[in-house]
């Protein structure tokens, strides 16, 4: 699998085809859903195909800064903890 923590609001002809690349060869690509507090989406987690996830707090709640959205697929501890 491959993991990208990075990523924009926009998308990139160039990550795209490297996630499609990846994608096809049955490669798990997990991505970080941002970190700008908003439900705008995060490029590349708010791909088809790439498995989107947000942060928690030390109290399992959604932090604040985490992006969220229908794009998002889960979320996991990421902030004080």
């Amino acid at each position: 699998g491959i993991n990208l923590s990075l990523g924009a609001t926009g998308s990139s002809k160039t990550l795209d085809a490297a996630i499609s690349y990846a994608v096809e060869r049955n490669v798990l690509i997990v991505a970080a859903a941002g970190n700008l507090g908003t439900d705008r989406k995060f490029y590349p987690a708010a791909l088809d195909n790439v498995l989107a996830v947000s942060a928690t707090d030390a109290n399992d709640q959604r932090w604040a800064l985490s992006n969220m959205g229908d794009y998002v697929d889960l979320a996991a501890p990421g902030h004080a903890v």
